[in-house]
């Protein structure tokens, strides 16, 4: 994942956020395609990448973390690359068939122009999997009524700066990619309610137009 600092990423490491970290990743493993060449922005500890390594026949990733970067490496991935997603990113135009970018743009002030450098350097009907926190979720909207608090994921303690509803997601990514919305959780599953409402996150398979 792509924080802000080295502070934000050790505040973010929290115990109850293990499940939800294995049900994107399981959803974005179902989706990828096979072969080609595939960037991760936000590589984290290198767990989801380091799975991909039989998957891909070019396979990079990227983080603003020299640790993550560090760690990484150890796991076999050797086309790693320091970048900050609020500044053009180094690679060239349509350089990558898939783009994977879990629970990173709220992280980015400027994540107009990440989605923009990220349809800069996908290639043509490439595929971009990107995951981002719900602000409408029905467990925030009660913390907020009940609570009288704001959640604490969305006043910036976890480095979020970006907060929108899986709406409003959407509509973002349209400007720049063909999307169809994705739920990792069984709730949103079980209950008729819009994804507005059930799903913690906004989760998109979004392709170049």
């Amino acid at each position: 994942m792509n924080y802000t600092t080295e502070k934000e990423l050790r505040i973010y490491k929290k115990k109850n956020f293990k499940f939800d970290l294995k049900n994107y990743h399981k959803k974005a493993l179902k989706i990828i395609p096979a072969n080609g060449s595939m960037l991760e922005l936000g590589i984290g500890n290198g767990n989801f990448i380091s799975s991909l390594k039989n998957k891909f026949r070019v396979l990079y990733g990227a983080d603003i973390i020299n640790e993550n970067l560090i760690n990484t490496k150890k796991r076999g991935i050797n086309k790693l690359t320091k970048c900050d997603l609020n500044i053009k990113l180094p690679f060239k135009d349509k350089s990558f068939d898939t783009i994977i970018a879990l629970e990173v743009i709220e992280h980015i002030f400027e994540y107009k122009h990440a989605l923009s450098e990220i349809n800069r350097i996908l290639r043509k009907d490439g595929l971009f999997i990107i995951s981002v926190p719900n602000c409408t979720y029905w467990k925030y909207q009660a913390h907020l009524i009940f609570k009288q608090e704001i959640p604490v994921e969305f006043i910036g303690t976890e480095g979020h700066v970006v907060r929108y509803s899986l709406k409003q997601w959407r509509n973002i990514l349209e400007k720049h990619f063909k999307t169809k919305t994705y739920t990792t959780e069984k709730i949103a599953k079980l209950i008729p309610l819009p994804h507005n409402i059930t799903a913690r996150y906004a989760f998109f398979c979004c392709r170049k137009k």
